[in-house]
């Protein structure tokens, strides 16, 4: 296993379920021994989640389709009641309601939530009634707003046929309405293109700095890495990895090259291969220590005369993919 998650979770030690970091003492969402089952002949959606949420830090959310990303999310947004575990907030001794996660959270969910045959004028209007805002409150939260997803341009027009790009600005207008403590983002930026990507995750930096709080899902490793501060990665309904990022991408002890080739590597190759520092990925994808380039020139050279062909090479010191990665295979490999 790679060197940041053992010192991330201390493995070798207590395993991922023991381990529960706390950036400051300030924070916003305490969750201990949460579990979610949908169905009693069923497994567990989440199996004794212990995470805690700082006051204006952006946590990045991560974890393959299924893990428990979104059990969770709606958990603490109100829609699904808690099952087993506590949640508190602001760190009140308290248990809190259903009613009370709604009133201090918002999300946007990764599937568009408006009404496509209204204005995005109207659409702000609508919602900002369902939050319970009029008058004043409401022109001061829909000026805020359009002002931070840049909407001022689009408000006569039908949001269902506006760009996809301002379709998902929509989307985090009409969540930002209520003014919510914590704002949820899920997938915010899937499916569009490069520079509408970039207006909503310049409008994301900006609430953050604000003092805002964040909780964002995203595939996009990329995107954590610029706009998180913290991470905690999800699998089959466990915490497996709960870290600063700074902790995980720029402490790495040794550079390595991640090197896929087109053809599977078989025993045969590894066997050729077994002086190296190597860890197999995939069966078309290796880790290999490397101390210098010309080190790596050599390692590429000895690859192709075994019979590889290099598909794709990276190197360098550890990066939030490469953790991630690797703390789903480790989850996936401690598996009952």
């Amino acid at each position: 296993m790679d060197w940041t998650i053992k010192q991330a979770l201390g493995i070798s030690q207590k395993g991922p379920m023991a381990v529960r970091i706390m950036l400051r003492s300030d924070t916003i969402i305490s969750i201990s021994g949460l579990a979610h089952c949908y169905d009693l002949n069923a497994d567990y959606a989440l199996k004794g989640i212990d995470l805690d949420i700082v006051r204006g830090s952006c946590l990045g959310l991560l974890g393959p389709n299924g893990a428990g990303k979104s059990t969770l999310i709606n958990i603490l947004n109100g829609v699904i009641p808690l099952q087993q575990g506590e949640i508190r907030l602001n760190g009140d001794s308290a248990k809190v309601t259903q009613k009370q996660l709604r009133r201090t959270s918002s999300i946007a969910p990764q599937e568009l939530a408006f009404y496509p045959r209204l204005t995005v004028q109207e659409n702000l209007s609508f919602f900002g009634g369902a939050f319970g805002l009029s008058g004043a409150s409401y022109r001061a939260q829909e000026d805020q707003a359009v002002s931070v997803c840049k909407l001022a341009s689009l408000m006569k027009r039908p949001a269902g046929r506006i760009s996809g790009g301002e379709k998902r600005r929509l989307n985090l207008a009409i969540a930002l309405l209520n003014d919510p403590d914590v704002l949820f983002l899920d997938e915010p930026t899937v499916g569009i293109d490069s520079q509408s990507r970039r207006t909503i995750l310049d409008a994301i930096i900006d609430i953050n700095r604000d003092g805002k709080t964040i909780v964002y899902t995203s595939h996009y490793m990329e995107e954590v890495e610029t706009i998180c501060d913290h991470v905690a990665i999800i699998a089959d309904g466990r915490i497996v990895l709960n870290s600063p990022i700074s902790r995980l991408i720029h402490q790495s002890e040794t550079p390595r090259a991640r090197i896929s080739v087109t053809s599977p590597i078989d025993e045969t190759h590894q066997q050729l291969l077994s002086g190296m520092q190597m860890e197999m990925l995939t069966p078309r994808e290796l880790s290999i220590v490397v101390t210098n380039s010309a080190d790596l020139s050599s390692i590429l050279a000895k690859l192709h005369q075994i019979g590889l062909t290099i598909d794709r090479v990276s190197y360098g010191n550890g990066k939030l993919d490469d953790v991630y990665h690797d703390a789903i295979r480790w989850a996936e490999s401690t598996q009952c």
